[in-house]
């Protein structure tokens, strides 16, 4: 019982170990995908002030393009959100499972103690017997 004892904690170091790793690669994708989203939109004000400036009318074809390339950027920084939020789900329900973990390795742990200490106490009767 010590040893699965001992295995539980193992096992739970190294669920943690990737739960952290899992958590900062989910924050960093965050992190990228606003990063990501701003830049865009920085260049689109940049792309409006450019037209305004030179005042050259907007032709329908290059408004639609326009409207396309944003809409597909869109669609690219919402699923790298979704990525991002389906990562820190899947860190919380790691995290989750190693705290069950680790409480059953505490409770394996007590009781592979209160038997140790019951082994012991039975040597001593059976030693002060004899």
């Amino acid at each position: 019982k010590s040893r699965l004892g001992t295995e539980y904690v193992a096992i739970l170091g190294s669920m943690m170990g990737r739960d952290r790793e899992q958590r900062s690669a989910a924050k960093e994708a965050q992190r990228k995908a606003h990063r990501d989203r701003h830049q865009v939109q920085d260049k689109l004000r940049t792309i409006e002030k450019k037209e305004r400036a030179l005042s050259v009318p907007k032709t329908s074809f290059d408004e639609q393009t326009r409207k396309d390339d944003m809409a597909a950027k869109t669609a690219e920084l919402k699923s790298d959100e979704q990525k991002a939020t389906n990562r820190r789900a899947a860190a919380g329900r790691e995290r989750r499972r190693a705290t069950q973990l680790l409480h059953r390795s505490h409770k394996i742990q007590a009781e592979a103690q209160r038997v140790l200490e019951l082994s012991t106490q039975e040597i001593e009767a059976e030693e002060q017997e004899s």
